[in-house]
């Protein structure tokens, strides 16, 4: 499970899920939302195992990604998880869960840049979780990677009228409302 789904595992249920959603590794699962709408399936090159947590559930062992894992993924996937705003209000009731430290090494190796600039400005501008923010930041430094301007919402076009966070190199393109927790 990811996203949502594993959101919801670690406390993080601001609002129930319509459909599970399932994350697996490329190539391409043969399996068909017409048979099971209430699965919702996403895809990625490669899903480490030190990232995934498992335990037995009710019909077996379920595998579910681990907090850090399923924070990076709600921003990467954004457009499956219900937007800015929704996804902000859920990584405000998923941080007490995350542990970014040791990032650089673990789970920002499967996270795109611009996914770890993204997720530090939330934390740090939209829910003023300045610790987590600084661990996050600390942790993209010391990645040996260029950090280029983004876009806050990758879905929304560029307008380069848009205010820069500096510190995170956004372009402040959308406007997050947390909802009320």
């Amino acid at each position: 499970m990811a996203l949502l789904s594993a959101a919801s595992i670690y406390g993080a249920q601001h609002q129930k899920a319509m459909v599970t959603q399932v994350m697996v590794q490329m190539p391409y699962s043969t399996t068909s939302t017409k048979k099971n709408p209430d699965i919702n399936w996403l895809y990625r090159q490669h899903i480490s195992a030190k990232h995934l947590v498992r335990k037995n559930g009710e019909n077996g062992v379920i595998t579910y990604s681990n907090p850090e894992l399923t924070a990076t993924d709600l921003v990467r996937y954004v457009d499956k998880a219900g937007g800015l705003s929704f996804i902000s209000t859920v990584l405000a009731e998923l941080r007490e869960a995350t542990n970014f430290t040791d990032a650089s090494h673990g789970v920002f190796k499967t996270a795109g840049v611009t996914d770890i600039q993204r997720l530090g400005y939330i934390y740090d501008v939209v829910l003023g979780d300045e610790s987590q923010a600084n661990v996050i930041f600390s942790e993209l430094a010391k990645m040996d990677v260029v950090v280029r301007p983004a876009s806050l919402n990758p879905t929304m076009p560029v307008d380069m009228a848009s205010p820069v966070n500096n510190r995170w190199r956004i372009r402040v393109n959308a406007e997050i409302e947390l909802d009320e927790l």
